[in-house]
């Protein structure tokens, strides 16, 4: 899938992404990459509340796209995504969770054991 976007950021992440997937032979990061690579439009946008919701199980979670502020942090959970807005930041470093970009998430956890993706 090709980017489209002229945001250089957005292409060094997709890129770094399918880097780490080819490397560690893991279709995880692929998926990532692909997520992030859509429009703007379709990219995706979840709150707090929702991560909460959806990780109960996970070590960590990757966003491809923006982590908002609505809801509730209750663990500590970390969090990967190509954005976080000031507020979702607060809250997720406030209930000991942490923020990281997607490609520190992929150097975290380079298999991708115990990450669930949340499209």
């Amino acid at each position: 899938m090709s980017i489209r976007s002229t945001n250089p950021q957005l292409k060094e992440t997709a890129a770094d992404l399918k880097r780490q997937s080819r490397k560690n032979k893991v279709r995880i990061w692929e998926t990532v990459a692909e997520e992030l690579c859509k429009s703007k439009r379709s990219r995706v946008a979840v709150n707090v509340g929702q991560i909460n919701r959806v990780a109960a199980d996970a070590k960590a979670v990757a966003v491809a796209g923006t982590v908002l502020g609505g809801g509730e942090a209750t663990g500590s959970l970390t969090v990967g995504a190509f954005k976080f807005t000031e507020q979702a930041r607060i809250k997720l470093e406030k209930a000991g969770g942490k923020c990281l970009s997607l490609t520190e998430l992929a150097e975290k956890y380079p298999k991708g054991t115990g990450v669930k993706i949340v499209k």
